[in-house]
């Protein structure tokens, strides 16, 4: 049997039909997950943390992180020394929210606080940490790769 351009016109658009179907097979498998489940709501609130980094800048030194075997140790500026603190420490791992970690801030540790877990994997890490002090709010935000 010989193949005429009739033929070759049919498998064309039969192997473009499997194609346009298979890519629809795989974009409804694919997981979109949004770092927060209350994005937009977020969103919204957004200057308030634009106003606590504004107020981070203000300090006289900057956050340390220092990652190291799947423990994490924060050192915050020393203004914060003997003050009564308060906040959260987010690690957000932007592929895989099973994989973040949210650790209350813990103001007896003299500015130093240390974070060790089994979830952490090699990879990249987006911390952030709320703090207050005396009435005013500081936001730190920083990427980490863990090794």
């Amino acid at each position: 049997m010989k193949l005429n351009w009739k033929y070759f016109t049919i498998i064309f658009f039969l192997s473009f039909v499997v194609f346009i179907l298979f890519l629809a097979y795989r974009a409804m498998r694919e997981n979109f997950e949004l770092i927060s489940p209350n994005y937009y709501a977020d969103e919204l609130k957004y200057q308030e943390k634009i106003n606590a980094s504004e107020n981070a800048g203000t300090l006289s030194e900057s956050l340390k992180v220092e990652a190291i075997n799947k423990s994490i140790t924060i050192d915050l500026p020393k203004d914060f020394e003997g003050k009564s603190i308060s906040g959260e420490i987010n690690l957000v791992r932007p592929s895989d929210k099973s994989k973040d970690v949210k650790v209350p801030l813990n103001a007896s540790m003299k500015g130093v606080q240390q974070i060790s877990s089994n979830k952490f994997v090699k990879g990249l890490y987006l911390l952030q940490i709320q703090v207050k002090c005396d009435g005013k709010d500081y936001f730190f935000e920083q990427n980490i790769f863990m090794q």
